[in-house]
């Protein structure tokens, strides 16, 4: 928002995980992650997390209500997927896919690269009828599909979110889209409900409006161009920013619960396509993707770095950055995929480069050493494919008010 709207205010910018798509991370994405994983219509959310008191503006516009009522029957719809079955889809989706960048270490340098499918895991016959069963029912398959593939309209085809929950990161997903008890809210829920009722569109729905009324459909992302200019940060002209001298440091956990890495790759994408190319933007911005980290921070990733000094260094002296440590301190409570120290050590650490490079383990020493590393050629390479909200990522005059 400051690189965009402000540009002389600083030299530097650091932005970790960006929410730079408001409209859609808070309405179509949180929205889907929260209706996928449910069986019955959305009931009423606990009164403190619906959003402010109704403002004195006329309610009678907007996106149409329908569906059924929010509420919360005793015997009212309950979660499809509950937490306890994450341990299992992370542990079957890390053996599929963690080899697929060179080195089985518990961690998806990549997740683009996975080609896992949670039918994999489909319980048997037998294996249903268990009450401590280790595997999906038809239901659950179904609702993780829906988590991997994100929203698409039923009738053109059209995906119409760029990013979604991405593989590796089934973790983090306890109480954000995916409750401990079946009866349980989730914050997804809570973030798009009150988002779509105070904030996403222009005029506000009634009061009324629940989750139950969001459609994913091409006709609700045209709805979510009235507050884009205010809401959003997406306008991949920031040439007044260069031009000042400006400095941007990007970076995102690959396994983020809540704003999807995918976007900020699609961000970074669309900004070398509009300001002359890789090289050209390279000049004043980097993005750094951080395998394994979780929303800001956590995970099984190693998500102590310092982008500060780099930061500093580019500004102040000149001096762009490129392989940047990453560390994590290790105890014993490492999850049984992912390696020990070859010695007794406090320490895992790991460089990272500038997107689409990758660390590249040399295949000797301690894979836990940042030491061991060097810089490797990406290995997935395709651009950001179509979708319905790609036209959000062009130059727009921003609105502030």
């Amino acid at each position: 928002m400051e690189a965009m709207r402000y540009p002389n205010d600083f030299h530097g910018i650091l932005a970790g995980a960006p929410a730079m798509l408001f409209q859609f991370q808070n309405s179509l994405h949180h929205g889907w992650l929260a209706m996928s994983n449910i069986n019955g219509p959305m009931p009423e959310l606990p009164q403190m997390m619906r959003g402010p008191p109704p403002g004195p503006e006329s309610r009678g516009h907007g996106p149409p209500r329908r569906g059924p009522p929010h509420g919360r029957p005793a015997s009212g719809p309950t979660a499809i997927v509950t937490a306890s079955k994450l341990p299992l889809l992370h542990t079957a989706v890390v053996k599929t896919c963690d080899a697929l960048d060179g080195l089985a270490d518990g961690l998806l340098s990549d997740p683009r690269l996975c080609k896992f499918d949670p039918l994999d895991l489909l319980c048997d016959t037998k294996s249903a009828a268990d009450e401590d069963r280790q595997c999906l029912t038809e239901a659950e398959v179904k609702t993780i599909r829906k988590f991997y593939d994100g929203p698409v309209d039923p009738v053109t085809g059209r995906h119409l979110t760029v990013g979604n929950a991405q593989f590796g990161s089934e973790l983090a997903w306890e109480s954000v889209f995916v409750p401990k008890g079946p009866n349980e809210p989730v914050m997804s829920a809570h973030i798009a409900l009150a988002a779509l009722r105070y904030l996403i569109f222009e005029p506000n729905p009634p009061e009324t409006y629940s989750l139950n009324d969001l459609q994913f459909t091409e006709a609700t992302v045209e709805l979510l161009r009235a507050r884009h200019p205010l809401l959003d940060a997406t306008s991949p002209d920031l040439t007044a920013f260069k031009n000042a001298g400006g400095k941007l440091i990007l970076w995102h956990g690959w396994s983020d619960e809540h704003i999807s890495p995918r976007t900020t790759i699609a961000y970074h994408e669309t900004l070398q396509k509009q300001m002359g190319g890789v090289e050209q933007v390279a000049e004043f911005e980097r993005l750094y993707l951080l395998p394994g980290v979780q929303h800001c921070g956590r995970g099984e990733g190693m998500a102590a770095i310092d982008l500060v000094t780099p930061l500093l260094e580019w500004v102040e002296q000149g001096n762009a950055p490129h392989k940047i440590i990453t560390s994590t301190d290790l105890d014993d409570d490492l999850p049984p995929w992912m390696p020990k120290p070859a010695t007794p050590t406090v320490t895992r650490s790991r460089p990272v480069f500038p997107y689409p490079r990758l660390a590249k383990y040399t295949g000797t020493g301690d894979a836990n050493d940042a030491a061991n590393y060097i810089e490797g050629a990406p290995l997935y390479t395709d651009k950001t494919a179509d979708w319905a909200g790609q036209s959000f990522f062009e130059p727009y005059m921003p609105r502030t008010e």
